[in-house]
């Protein structure tokens, strides 16, 4: 066992990192969205404002990049608050997208 941390989407100060766990909210309104959705985030480019994520059950397509990752999100930092919307690197929207709640990780390192 060991104590997890969370970071809240859109008032984070820690960004977020390699390993972190992605959590979506759950919406019962939208069949695509009624239960919650977890994605592993695999990489960050806090330069170029995108974080790539492996995960599931998303859009059932194959992986952007085989063996690197699924998709790339938008990464935000405004004011040293971080915030992942669900929209690709290179779109400005997506209206299939879910709400991102935030993102979690150890709270102490792992050895």
């Amino acid at each position: 066992k060991f104590p997890l941390a969370r970071s809240l989407n859109g008032t984070a100060k820690r960004p977020p990192k390699r390993s972190d766990l992605l959590i979506y909210y759950p919406n019962p309104n939208d069949p695509k969205w009624r239960h919650e959705h977890v994605a592993v985030i695999v990489g960050v480019d806090l330069a170029h404002g995108w974080v790539d994520v492996a995960e599931q059950n998303y859009n059932n397509l194959p992986w952007a990049k085989p063996n690197q990752y699924a998709r790339q999100l938008r990464l935000f930092n405004v004011g040293g608050r971080y915030h992942i919307e669900d929209v690709a690197s290179d779109k400005i929207q997506n209206p299939m997208g879910g709400l991102i709640s935030g993102w979690i990780y150890p709270a102490v390192p792992v050895k």
